[in-house]
């Protein structure tokens, strides 16, 4: 899938719901300003470190960098943590309802972004 996104610079959105995905394609799109990734089985974001940051990119899925990413839309996947999301440093409205992340706007203050104006956090009745 890398060399498909790779070969796609000028990609504005992105759609990958429902296609049972552990874990983040790799992302090095700098004109991505969606993502949509709901109903996978992505279990955490740790792991993306742009590619200015000191950390060996060994190739993981993870790493990438996606700096115009307003929308990510990650409900309905099995989050239980954050991990690191400076892969979108300009997130205004994240969707994490039926995750199982716990302090969610403690993080996003913690990691200092205060782009982030609208997050959606609904967890099940159960």
């Amino acid at each position: 899938m890398q060399q498909s996104l790779e070969a796609c610079p000028l990609l504005r959105v992105l759609v990958l719901y429902e296609n049972r995905l552990t874990r983040l394609p790799p992302l090095n799109n700098p004109m991505l300003q969606e993502l949509w990734m709901n109903g996978n089985r992505v279990a955490s974001l740790h792991g993306h470190t742009p590619p200015s940051s000191s950390a060996t990119n060994d190739g993981d899925a993870g790493d990438g960098w996606c700096p115009l990413v307003g929308h990510l839309h990650l409900h309905d996947n099995s989050i239980s943590s954050l991990g690191c999301l400076r892969m979108f440093p300009l997130v205004t409205a994240l969707t994490l309802s039926f995750n199982q992340v716990c302090g969610v706007l403690n993080v996003l203050l913690a990691k200092g972004f205060v782009t982030c104006t609208h997050v959606l956090l609904v967890t099940s009745g159960g």
